[in-house]
């Protein structure tokens, strides 16, 4: 048996770099797969890498500064599959290098948005999802 036979594992920033290397790993260790990433991106070639491994998946449009948007994906995956076993909150930005002193306020605001309060708008609703479940795995 493989270790996340017939898991739904939802991963954010799933399209590309660590998310989507982390779920070809999990494809191949069973898993149904929701990609989460922004609207918009191409991301039909992940998703037949996927199903080239033979596992189930499905995206999820998600802007993880978005409240709503996190509640969305998160509900489009309980819809499809009926739970969520495992998420893997990757979605992340390094903004422009810049020192302190000549940083646009705006460009702090967006990583702060994208890298702190997405991963608590996503941590937040993926516990509140476990624990109607009675499991899950972040």
């Amino acid at each position: 048996m493989k270790k996340l036979e017939n898991k739904v594992v939802f991963i954010t920033g799933g399209n590309s770099g660590i998310g989507k290397a982390a779920a070809l790993v999990a494809a191949r260790e069973g898993a149904i797969i929701v990609v989460a990433d922004l609207p918009g991106k191409d991301h039909d070639q992940t998703l037949n890498e996927i199903k080239n491994l033979g596992a189930k998946c499905l995206f999820a449009p998600i802007n993880v500064s978005n409240v709503s948007s996190v509640k969305e994906a998160i509900s489009l995956t309980v819809e499809k599959f009926g739970r969520l076993d495992v998420a893997f909150n990757n979605a992340g930005i390094a903004g422009k290098y810049s020192g302190i002193h000549d940083m646009p306020e705006e460009e702090w605001d967006k990583i702060i948005a994208i890298n702190l309060t997405g991963q608590f708008y996503c941590v937040k609703y993926e516990l509140q999802q476990f624990l109607k479940q009675g499991a899950g795995v972040l």
